[in-house]
């Protein structure tokens, strides 16, 4: 690999310049090896794996014939809402953090 380089850099001429798009692509990867959608899914099944836990844990001690007494609660704290609603959840605010964040530095 280094004798590669030392060829590319006798061979470039005196007049090469980096090209500053690249440059800043290059460095933004180094900077952040792992693409925020990656980030995102993981979350995604992190918050799956919390929705299914508080669903479990709420089935188990017989939380669910408590909820019925408000209705709001018991729209939030369904089994299905907590299981779908948590990914997408976690997934939207992960990327929509990690974008603001990446974007700042």
């Amino acid at each position: 690999m280094e004798a590669l380089r030392e060829v590319w850099m006798l061979r470039r001429g005196e007049d090469w310049a980096p090209v500053g798009k690249a440059a800043d692509k290059i460095a933004r990867a180094r900077r952040y090896p792992r693409p925020l959608v990656h980030v995102a899914v993981m979350a995604m099944f992190l918050g799956l794996a919390a929705g299914v836990v508080i669903s479990l844990v709420m089935l188990a001690t017989g939380m669910y014939d408590v909820i019925n007494e408000n209705p709001v609660t018991e729209a939030l704290f369904r089994p299905m809402t907590l299981i779908l609603a948590m990914p997408f959840l976690a997934y939207i605010g992960t990327f929509v953090i990690g974008a603001i964040v990446r974007r700042r530095r």
